[in-house]
């Protein structure tokens, strides 16, 4: 299980032709903030990204929707960004000496995750790197040839020098893991209290006088990381990917004077291409650098730069690939453009198949539209569940799940009578896999009508004789004939 985190077969792009600009000193009482805030780091008591045992995956804590989750357990991983994690996160350079000096601080959190029944916990060296980058390159190589230790413990108290480490790598784009998940059913902990080499590894990569020169420097190389094309390995170019895009939205993040102008010629050369066409995306993505244009778009459109959101709306007024679309739209504030986009591909989709499943197509842009044209998109939605098939009743129930419009009631009545089936089936008994009963489009249009109105109640336990008395109770309440 101590296993090396690889970065892949990679070569350097040409190096960006910008400069950092001048930076101002950081302050004794900017200095005495992020102190105190390593020093609440102690009260963490929930698991997040990096410091969890069921979940695998990095995440950028300032910024909404930039989770990206690996392996995990099905199970409710309870996550909570602490507000000090944050705030460090967002300082960015500023806190990386302060990070770096607390790494071996023992100060425990409020955290311990324990062994999975039936698995493994033990601890690694694990350290995420460029292959590029010849500090990390040559000052980690031996960690990296290091032998496994191979001692399963029963359980690790998370420290406050574990999460600096965790911090560390979000700041810099590094997938820095004190606690994660790893199939089946182990835990893999990297602690550099518990272990100094990893510590002193850390430190030596990341150390400088120049902090900020340092962290620019630094992503600068990853944003020209590259993936060397080889008929045994593609490893390289997934590598370049998450390294480009976790460059891009960190030097738009902390350097917006710096990088802007170069984020924004990016987006305008993306060579983009059409959907479902396997050979054309691999091209796609060798020609864009190898970064995929949906990826990178992702890191991007949080951003309220005018001269970023005209970026992204020219990639989405142009492209016909439905990942690029739906990767774009909350970069774009043109709504007459988001309707003249998704209108026609939505009634263009397929009745006689399930649109790759419940969450395809149908679903993102139909809830798009929901969210941000909710108004004329009743005409939108109610075309689109004439004469559907059951697959895509259920899409209609996810979608007014998650989003509230006005109409979503009179759109949902009607199924409420549709008792066909696609496959999915439900626990009659509690607490019992078995015996099973097939899911109806009207029990799930009664869980969705429950789910907008509080006050009303459906269970999906008992018979198909027992679900529809409490369909016909709720049809009454919605005096719906």
């Amino acid at each position: 299980m101590n296993r090396q985190s690889r970065a892949g077969s990679l070569k350097r792009g040409k190096l960006p032709t910008i400069r950092l600009g001048s930076q101002p000193s950081i302050t004794d009482a900017q200095a005495g903030q992020i102190r105190g805030l390593i020093v609440q780091l102690a009260a963490i008591n929930k698991p997040y990204f990096g410091l969890s045992g069921t979940l695998n995956g990095s995440a950028f804590a300032p910024l909404e929707g930039q989770e990206s989750s690996g392996t995990f357990l099905l199970t409710n991983h309870a996550l909570s960004i602490p507000e000090s994690l944050k705030t460090l996160v967002a300082l960015g350079a500023k806190a990386l000496p302060f990070l770096l000096e607390a790494l071996d601080n023992p100060t425990p959190t409020k955290l311990t995750a324990t062994s999975l029944p039936g698995g493994v916990m033990e601890y690694a060296t694990e350290l995420p790197f460029n292959s590029v980058n010849s500090t990390e390159r040559n000052i980690s190589r031996p960690l990296r040839n290091a032998s496994p230790t191979m001692n399963p413990i029963p359980s690790h108290t998370v420290t406050v020098g574990d999460v600096c480490f965790v911090i560390l790598g979000q700041i810099v784009g590094r997938e820095y893991q004190a606690i994660r998940y790893q199939p089946t059913l182990c835990i893999v902990v990297n602690s550099p209290v518990h272990d100094p080499v990893l510590c002193a590894t850390v430190r030596s990569i990341w150390r400088s006088d120049n902090p900020m020169q340092k962290l620019f420097n630094s992503l600068c190389e990853d944003y020209v990381s590259m993936g060397i094309a080889s008929k045994k390995d593609d490893e390289g170019w997934d590598a370049a990917d998450e390294l480009i895009c976790h460059a891009a939205l960190r030097l738009l993040y902390y350097f917006p004077q710096e990088a802007t102008a170069l984020l924004v010629k990016r987006l305008n050369d993306l060579t983009i291409g059409k959907d479902r066409d396997v050979d054309a995306y691999i091209r796609r993505g060798i020609a864009n650098g190898g970064v995929r244009s949906e990826n990178l778009l992702k890191a991007l459109t949080w951003s309220k730069s005018p001269a970023v959101r005209a970026a992204i709306t020219r990639v989405f007024r142009r492209t016909d690939d439905s990942a690029t679309l739906k990767a774009a739209l909350p970069g774009v504030d043109d709504v007459a453009l988001i309707r003249r986009r998704l209108e026609p591909r939505i009634a263009a989709l397929p009745r006689r198949n399930d649109e790759d499943g419940p969450y395809g197509d149908g679903y993102n842009f139909l809830l798009a539209l929901c969210k941000r044209t909710p108004a004329t998109t009743k005409a939108v939605f109610s075309r689109y569940l004439h004469g559907a098939r059951p697959e895509r009743c259920y899409t209609a129930c996810l979608i007014l799940r998650e989003v509230r419009v006005t109409w979503a009631t009179k759109m949902l009545a009607p199924l409420l009578s549709d008792k066909r089936t696609w496959g999915y089936e439900y626990a009659v008994e509690k607490g019992k896999n078995k015996p099973r009963l097939p899911i109806r489009v009207c029990d799930e249009a009664a869980i969705t009508l429950c789910a907008s109105h509080p006050k009303l109640k459906f269970l999906q336990q008992g018979t198909h004789a027992a679900l529809d008395a409490q369909i016909a109770t709720l049809r009454a309440a919605l005096a719906l004939r």
